[in-house]
């Protein structure tokens, strides 16, 4: 677990994550009954979401469509979620490269 806490990119991650849930949440206020806000709140802790993510990433950057299927059910996200969070590291990756 220390090694997502010194990463770079581990407080990048929790914003975007943290943003998506905030967005998600007042969209579904007005629109659905609170038994069915609930089911949108997040089962999982922010780590082990960005855990999880990490893990996959260091085995495969890039991912087929059906690994960030399985990945957005096990987390609960969406898929445009997933795939938006591994574009987003490739890039910092990257850019985190050109830098140094």
């Amino acid at each position: 677990m220390n090694f997502i806490c010194s990463s770079p990119f581990y407080f990048l991650s929790c914003f975007i994550l943290l943003s998506v849930m905030t967005f998600q949440n007042d969209a579904s206020v007005g629109s659905t009954s609170g038994q069915e806000i609930g089911k949108l709140i997040f089962q999982h802790s922010f780590e082990q979401i960005i855990e999880k993510l990490e893990e996959v990433f260091s085995q495969k950057p890039n991912p087929e469509n059906d690994v960030i299927e399985q990945l957005s059910e096990d987390l609960g996200l969406d898929t445009t979620q997933v795939k938006i969070w591994f574009y987003n590291k490739r890039y910092y990756i990257k850019v985190f490269i050109i830098k140094f």
